[in-house]
């Protein structure tokens, strides 16, 4: 594999997950960026009961991409990407 090629894999979110996410989401300028943000983004409680709700349900399709086998290195990059304007769908 060459340096500037990654290995990107897709998938199903774990509970483990949650805390990096949350920790994730408190960043101020994604938080300007998102089209929905909840009243008190730094209630993490609140969060946690969300997402897993979101988890345990059957008909909920929730995938987490890892970058190189590492979630921090995929969300660093977004956010990376981001600062440049570019758009991730």
């Amino acid at each position: 594999m060459t340096e500037d090629r990654h290995d990107i894999t897709l998938r199903r979110t774990e509970i483990v997950d949650l805390e990096y996410f949350f920790q994730f989401q408190l960043d101020k300028e994604a938080g300007y960026l998102a089209a929905f943000t909840p009243k008190d983004p730094t209630d993490k409680t609140v969060y946690l009961e969300k997402y897993t709700k979101l988890l345990n349900d059957p008909t909920v399709n929730m995938q987490t991409i890892l970058w190189a086998k590492s979630l921090r290195e995929v969300s660093q990059s977004l956010k990376w990407k981001a600062k440049r304007k570019l758009l991730i769908g």
